[in-house]
């Protein structure tokens, strides 16, 4: 059986960034971030008992800001995970 592959979506996915993307696709996917980081974060009572008191008030404070900085927050995460 002959497979004729076509890069389209590849491409696609590739060429996209965070600026091509409409406002609407932006505020939703925010919308949904947000909801991922708040399950993660108080979702787990075993990983949120491990994250400081501290740790825990700056990820939400981060989490609710406009515009969410993803790679901060998960490295805010890992930061206090490995030190406890």
């Amino acid at each position: 059986m002959n497979c004729i592959t076509d890069y389209r979506l590849e491409d696609f996915i590739l060429g996209l960034s965070w600026e091509k993307l409409p406002c609407e696709v932006q505020d939703r996917l925010r919308g949904c971030f947000t909801d991922l980081l708040g399950a993660i974060v108080t979702g787990s009572r075993m990983t949120a008992e491990l994250l400081p008191p501290e740790a825990q008030e700056e990820i939400l404070r981060l989490v609710f800001t406009e515009d969410p900085p993803v790679r901060e927050i998960i490295s805010l995460i890992n930061k206090s995970l490995s030190a406890s």
